[in-house]
């Protein structure tokens, strides 16, 4: 559940990110974010044994809302990258807002200055940005990537950009303007 700090909502049985609004992208309301919230939730339930051990890295990461989603949904170990500073100064806000900031880092850089591999990445940009990196988000990843930030008039472009050889989409979502969906390098038998 996405909320503003000023709001205590009725939770209940869900965890709440708490995002100032109007800082940087990603305040929750959008179609994109719902998305790649539910594909998140998703990739933690595709067999993670323990998600404590899992990476992620959010490959611009606006406000860090999937950052610090990941976050309070047990991931200790994340990247949040986004080359806008403001958006990462909102970002680094947001994490110490929800309490969550010793298990992420941020910073400001593109995704070609990023070295490693993460179990999980998520790429919430838009289609031109996705398929320009999409050999560094490729590599970028272990086991699971969301892709999302698509107009669904290119989804099915896009989405072909990542279904490759050895890509297998596991879930998809598009809902009335917006596509995303989450691929993996192995099938995943249900």
């Amino acid at each position: 559940m996405i909320s503003p700090p000023w709001i205590q909502p009725d939770h209940q049985d869900k965890k709440v990110v708490f995002i100032e609004p109007a800082e940087a992208f990603g305040t929750g309301t959008h179609e994109t974010t719902q998305g790649c919230l539910i594909l998140l939730q998703e990739a933690l339930n595709q067999g993670v044994t323990n998600s404590e051990d899992w990476t992620m890295l959010d490959v611009g990461c606006g406000s860090g809302i999937l950052a610090i989603a990941a976050a309070k949904l047990g991931l200790k170990h994340i990247m949040a990258i986004d080359n806008d500073p403001i958006a990462v100064a909102a970002a680094c806000k947001n994490a110490i807002l929800n309490n969550v900031n010793n298990h992420i880092e941020f910073h400001c850089i593109g995704l070609e200055e990023v070295k490693g591999r993460w179990d999980l990445v998520m790429a919430n940009l838009d289609p031109n940005a996705l398929i320009r990196h999409k050999n560094q988000i490729l590599n970028s990843f272990k086991q699971l990537v969301v892709i999302s930030g698509v107009p669904l008039e290119q989804w099915n472009e896009v989405k072909s950009e990542f279904h490759q050889d050895k890509m297998w989409l596991v879930k998809e979502i598009t809902k009335s303007e917006w596509g995303c969906g989450l691929f993996t390098k192995q099938e995943i038998h249900h």
